[in-house]
């Protein structure tokens, strides 16, 4: 049984406060005429919207001036950083450190991935378009072309010298991200390739498309392992848009002996979410369904937290759906949180952060799920339009999004 859905209380900002802090000084934004910006304090039944004044001192340094209970509890010297506060409730927003407008040559942006050192990132959208960005300068570095339609997701290899992405051409390709070439293309989906995974060193991968399936790969004779569905034995099968992988020692696998191709799934479930409004968990070597649970509401992002087994879905309508995994016999929906009715498009983990999810939203709000505390700890400003994908450095304090029109923020987190 689901569990009732929550409606969060938060702040939001105008999506470029931090503006207001950066008169030089002796401009005319100066203490006698103040710039100023709006912030809103929500609440399920009503919103109180509130005013903060920004005084320029001739330093340099800036104080503020809170109306309706509104104030600036803190400000990072970068003044890109702060945090505000109404009442008991606080909350830290941070503005990015480099915009990049012109990575993607269509304006197009569907998903970014990047790499375990932080110095690349790959960049897919519209048209085929798949590139290789540089994080410190924005320099494209490599452009990938091969695919046919919108690159519908992309992934680093822990080399970081191979690249994995998917299609609506329904193909999934492996590049040589050093020589822009396709190393191998796996092909068996009937329709667009939505999300992918690489298990281990990247011997087998995974993926799930609009054809309502998902694959595990090995990728050296580019052929299946084992196929997953979401069609409940119907032959209408609804798409999965989002896979993720997790880890499991006490699986139980039943009279199944591993495939030769297998290699490092002995542990491995993959977790899905489906336009059916269903979040289904496969284990790969017991090519057996473990549980499903049904949201009511198509389900765009699936993460899993390996280190205190919790499971976050973002769905359609705003709603993020929490799961207690540890026992995977007996899965508890234990909370469903919304802060908006706007659609939850992607949801990322970062490493060392236990017990958070980061979530782009269709309203360009990014925002640090805290699913202990069952509140929003922080939230990353600037777009003012959907943010389709968000990644980042797997134990780095950088996070870069990328909005629906191709545009790539970044952001210095915990400074």
């Amino acid at each position: 049984m689901a569990a009732v859905t929550e409606r969060v209380n938060f702040l939001e900002v105008q999506s470029d406060w931090n503006e207001c802090l950066s008169a030089p000084a002796g401009s005319k934004q100066s203490n006698e005429t103040p710039n100023a910006f709006w912030v809103n304090a929500r609440f399920a039944d009503h919103t109180v919207y509130g005013r903060i004044q920004v005084h320029i001192q001739p330093d340099g340094r800036a104080s503020f001036e809170g109306e309706q209970g509104f104030d600036v509890a803190n400000l990072h010297p970068t003044k890109r950083r702060a945090t505000m506060c109404f009442q008991q409730q606080s909350q830290t927003f941070t503005a990015a450190s480099r915009l990049y407008n012109n990575v993607l040559t269509q304006r197009s942006g569907s998903c970014i991935d990047v790499s375990s050192s932080g110095d690349l990132a790959l960049c897919g959208g519209g048209d085929g378009e798949l590139r290789v960005l540089q994080t410190s300068d924005g320099t494209i570095t490599t452009e990938l072309s091969t695919h046919f339609g919108d690159v519908n997701c992309c992934k680093w290899f822990p080399s970081n010298k191979v690249a994995l992405s998917g299609g609506a051409d329904a193909r999934v390709c492996i590049w040589n991200v050093e020589t822009a070439e396709v190393a191998a293309t796996l092909k068996g989906h009937t329709a667009g390739v939505l999300d992918i995974g690489i298990i281990d060193r990247g011997r087998n991968v995974i993926s799930c498309g609009r054809d309502g399936t998902c694959k595990v790969w090995d990728v050296p004779t580019q052929t299946v392992i084992c196929d997953y569905n979401a069609s409940n034995g119907s032959s209408d099968r609804s798409a999965i848009n989002s896979c993720n992988l997790a880890s499991y020692d006490s699986l139980e696998h039943q009279n199944t002996t591993a495939d030769p191709r297998e290699v490092a799934t002995d542990d491995k479930v993959i977790f899905t979410g489906s336009d059916d409004g269903c979040v289904r968990c496969f284990d790969i070597r017991g090519r057996c369904s473990v549980f499903q649970q049904d949201l009511s509401v198509p389900v765009n992002s699936v993460v899993a937290s390996a280190t205190n087994y919790l499971v976050a879905a973002g769905c359609n309508d705003g709603k993020l759906a929490v799961f207690d995994v540890r026992n995977l016999k007996s899965v508890v929906n234990s909370r469903n949180l919304q802060r908006t009715d706007s659609p939850i498009l992607k949801l990322y983990h970062l490493d060392g952060a236990a017990g958070t999810v980061w979530a782009a939203n269709g309203d360009g709000s990014v925002v640090q799920w805290d699913l202990q505390k069952l509140s929003i700890a922080e939230d990353l400003t600037g777009a003012e339009e959907a943010v389709v994908s968000v990644s980042g450095p797997p134990l780095g304090n950088h996070l870069y999004t990328l909005s629906r029109s191709g545009v790539v923020r970044k952001y210095v987190l915990g400074v």
